[in-house]
């Protein structure tokens, strides 16, 4: 009795029936081999016939500072390449594209500025035979040289950010690291305050910050620095809003003057806390209302004068606003002086 076949093996039966139906044939091979080869040389001479035509070709060459010393780098901007433009046949400017030859600059002397003329560096040896220079970009610059110097100067915030309602920043934006090490030219440095991060605007935040930012260069590459990127970190919180009324005090009250009295006696004072904070602010006993009576004595205007608001150390207490701050007052002197 006959065995049928599993699965597996009518499958395979299937696949190698469907190759040898499809298979091509000797003579099918032969044909496609000799199309490709016949377009492989069809491209081979295209390109050899468009090589030796002539052409206008842009090259950037490496400018090199030869014998510079020690101790001293460009004050100015001074590139680092150069763009020429050349013409000559396609094999020529083949090879001067794979092999672009440096331009060197012979530094010898330190002083005054010096004027570079690329046109009369470039020496016509240093390209292929047959390759003429069209147009040097830049044809000129100037070359002034100081002293190095390094110079470890502040992280500088840059950009804008806004809040949802209701949130704030708890302090100023902070990095770290906070500082940076440049070293760039004396005279740059001497006036270098801070370095800046890119601008970055950071729009409806309601968490803290917490990611890197690229710092900028905005002195084209005159001055490098140690890093590139640093972590910008901004505390939020939510904050909410409650008022206090504070009696006004008066400080530095002399002998002679018995009290002074203030219409209205007291002010109220409207903050923001943040959340986590509101119940150490509601009883806290750091508010305070004041006038000094150096003020006071000092006032010839119309008889009024403004409240001091202080507020509790340590907690981030921000004021909204104050009613009635601005107060008359009336002084009351010792019947004996």
């Amino acid at each position: 009795m006959r065995k049928e076949k599993n699965t597996i093996e009518q499958f395979r039966d299937r696949l190698i029936s469907q190759y040898n139906q499809n298979r091509p044939n000797t003579d099918q091979v032969s044909r496609w081999f000799m199309i490709v080869v016949a377009v492989f040389i069809s491209l081979l001479l295209w390109f050899t016939l468009n090589m030796r035509k002539s052409y206008t070709y842009a090259v950037s060459l490496p400018v090199v500072l030869q014998e510079l010393p020690e101790g001293y780098i460009p004050l100015n901007s001074f590139p680092k390449e150069i763009q020429v433009e050349v013409s000559g046949v396609g094999w020529q400017l083949l090879q001067l594209s794979q092999q672009p030859p440096p331009i060197g600059v012979d530094v010898k002397n330190v002083g005054s500025a010096r004027r570079i003329d690329f046109q009369k560096l470039i020496q016509p040896r240093q390209f292929p035979i047959g390759v003429s220079i069209v147009k040097i970009t830049p044809a000129q610059t100037i070359l002034e040289l100081d002293r190095k110097a390094t110079k470890r100067v502040p992280v500088h915030f840059r950009g804008k950010i806004s809040f949802s309602t209701t949130y704030e920043a708890v302090r100023k934006p902070i990095f770290e690291p906070a500082y940076v090490t440049v070293v760039g030219p004396e005279q740059i440095l001497r006036n270098l305050s801070a370095w800046p991060m890119k601008e970055q605007n950071f729009k409806n935040v309601r968490a803290s910050i917490n990611e890197m930012v690229q710092l900028s260069d905005t002195l084209s590459g005159l001055v490098e620095s140690n890093i590139s990127d640093v972590a910008l970190i901004v505390p939020v919180e939510q904050f909410t809003e409650s008022s206090r009324s504070l009696r006004v005090e008066v400080t530095d009250l002399p002998a002679n003057v018995s009290r002074v009295q203030f219409n209205p006696p007291q002010v109220e004072v409207v903050y923001r806390v943040p959340v986590s904070q509101f119940k150490q602010a509601e009883e806290s006993e750091g508010f305070r209302a004041y006038v000094s009576y150096d003020r006071i004595a000092a006032d010839y205007s119309d008889g009024t004068v403004t409240a001091t608001i202080e507020t509790p150390k340590g907690l981030n207490v921000r004021l909204s606003r104050v009613i009635h701050r601005k107060l008359s007052y009336f002084i009351v002197r010792d019947e004996g002086n």
